[in-house]
């Protein structure tokens, strides 16, 4: 993989690479401490977003908040380019109290409308913005970031609220279904045969869905969704010892491991950085 342009700040971060023979296996299920923005530029592949898929064309972007879980598979045959933005809503909510810059990755259900178009924007201007963040920057990269930012999250506000008035309704897929339940349900004990009673499928069936729709295991993906809840409600000044059981987890232990195998540092390291 080689990266073209891209900056890293505290708040905000954006990255434009190109994997010229990209390899399958490495494009794991995950998700960020922060919102992002994908822009799919060339290749061929689908983006999987809690369950929904989403097959890709060229100028396609999608949105997501940091609790949705995603997962793309890409053919190996042809070069993938991506371009991604990453961002704190401390970025936002200083200049926008009331949120309105967020309401597309806020006001969904998760896994739903993530999905833009070219079409869905005013005369290529989410394109536009885009080249100009690609572009290196002569002298303030974090200014190149900000200021493109602020625009690229207004045409998705603007085209969020028009696909709203189209009364349009994605089709709900049996992984969708599961994995909703799964969400609503993180806090409980969920076994294979709970969720396969549930939905009147087989164990076969349902780690075939898993496997597809997440690149991961039924068990794999519970652990990522319950310890990115976990840490949802550290960020909002829950105890790790209190949100560890609130979020399914029965030993602190395998918690504390787990997370630090997840997001390479301790929960408490982990939220006294994001406070810094």
């Amino acid at each position: 993989m080689a990266d073209l342009t891209g900056y890293q700040g505290d708040s905000v971060s954006f990255r434009h690479a190109i994997d010229p023979h990209p390899d399958p296996d490495t494009f794991k299920l995950h998700n960020h401490a922060s919102y992002e923005i994908y822009y799919f530029i060339s290749g061929k592949g689908s983006f999987f977003i809690e369950g929904n898929e989403y097959s890709l064309s060229s100028g396609d972007l999608l949105i997501m908040r940091s609790t949705e879980a995603h997962y793309i598979t890409v053919d190996p045959t042809l070069p993938y380019e991506r371009f991604t933005l990453h961002f704190l809503s401390n970025m936002i909510y200083g200049m926008d109290g009331g949120g309105e810059l967020l309401k597309a990755f806020e006001k969904r259900e998760a896994g739903k409308g993530n999905l833009f178009r070219e079409k869905d924007f005013r005369n290529g201007t989410c394109g536009a913005i885009i080249a100009n963040l690609m572009q290196p920057a002569e002298s303030n990269p974090r200014l190149q970031a900000v200021t493109n930012l602020y625009a690229l999250l207004n045409e998705i506000r603007l085209a969020y609220e028009a696909k709203g008035t189209e009364k349009t309704r994605e089709k709900e897929s049996i992984a969708y279904n599961i994995i909703s339940y799964i969400n609503s349900h993180l806090e409980q004990q969920l076994s294979l045969d709970d969720i396969c009673s549930r939905f009147f499928i087989s164990k076969a069936q349902l780690c075939r869905i898993f496997k597809m729709t997440t690149g991961t295991t039924v068990g794999g993906y519970i652990a990522v969704k319950r310890l990115t809840a976990a840490r949802e409600r550290m960020r909002e000044g829950i105890p790790a010892t209190k949100a560890y059981m609130e979020c399914g987890f029965n030993d602190y232990s395998a918690f504390y491991r787990a997370y630090k195998k997840q997001f390479g540092c301790s929960p408490v390291e982990d939220i006294r950085s994001g406070k810094n």
